[in-house]
């Protein structure tokens, strides 16, 4: 009598766990799509703005440098906690565009792939 008991136990703890991980599994696939539309929803609202920030430098734990595109104007202004302030205006010619200065693949794809058969050559070396 005990042994069945037993079994039945472990069973229903079985089905219990793969009920489980069945759960967790949907909740990480909800997350990702919700992630994935949110950040396409964002970007979209960002898209047609008339500021954007194009770089920001981090000078302390509260105090940043940004350069900043206003319609066709860029601009340098000093970030802190309480208090913005402009600290220069630059030319167009004058900012380096990421694009302009480096080199990066396109998604995480075209990075992986990369990365993959630059381990491959080195393990051929």
């Amino acid at each position: 009598m005990y042994l069945t008991i037993s079994r039945v136990s472990t069973i229903e703890n079985v089905f219990q766990l793969l009920g489980l991980f069945v759960i967790f599994i949907i909740i990480l696939v909800a997350t990702y799509f919700t992630a994935r539309w949110v950040g396409a929803y964002q970007l979209g609202q960002n898209k047609h703005r008339n500021i954007t920030v194009i770089e920001t430098f981090k000078i302390s734990q509260t105090k940043y440098l940004q350069i900043v595109k206003i319609t066709n104007k860029y601009v340098v202004i000093g970030v802190s906690k309480d208090h913005v302030e402009l600290i220069t205006e630059l030319s167009e010619e004058e900012v380096l565009l990421a694009e302009d200065h480096m080199n990066v693949p396109g998604n995480f794809k075209d990075i992986l792939r990369g990365i993959v058969n630059k381990e491959k050559g080195n393990k051929n070396n």
